[in-house]
């Protein structure tokens, strides 16, 4: 017989724990590494919420913005949370000029598309920060928009 299945390989591996070096060590020899009490791990949330630019958030609110998260991008025609599914979201009362500013502001690793921990951290940083973090993701986004707008009139002029 050519292939074993897995149960088969399990067995045999337990039958012969010195088989290899790699077997060896996983199996035959005494481990002196522990792994630490699964109580005392924190979960994604909390590791999220712990994540500097998302401490203004409890884990509670990740776990419903999370939620939120995948049905925009249910919503999106591309699968992701980008622009387009942005737009409509937020303008009005975000006039439309600033738009693109705001979700640069949020896509961080500017890869077109604002992903979960993009969208926690910058809700945290532009919503519920302190009066200055709240400010910085405001000139952010005005920034932004300068950029762009000086990037237009070097590409037509």
């Amino acid at each position: 017989k050519e292939r074993l299945s897995y149960e088969e390989f399990r067995e045999w591996l337990q039958v012969h724990p010195d088989a290899t070096s790699l077997s060896r060590w996983l199996l035959s020899e005494p481990c002196t590494v522990t792994l630490s009490n699964e109580l005392e791990t924190p979960t994604f949330y909390q590791t999220l919420a712990g994540v500097t630019h998302c401490k203004y958030v409890e884990e509670m609110d990740i776990i419903e913005l999370e939620k939120r998260y995948w049905q925009l991008k249910g919503q999106s025609r591309t699968g992701k949370l980008d622009l387009d599914t942005l737009v409509p979201l937020i303008s009005p009362p975000v006039p439309l000029s600033i738009c693109a500013g705001v979700f640069a502001a949020f896509d961080e690793n500017r890869d077109s598309h604002i992903d979960f921990k993009e969208m926690a951290c910058g809700i945290s940083a532009a919503c519920r920060g302190p009066l200055t973090e709240r400010q910085k993701c405001t000139g952010k986004t005005a920034e932004d928009r300068e950029i762009e707008e000086i990037e237009v009139r070097l590409s037509v002029g």
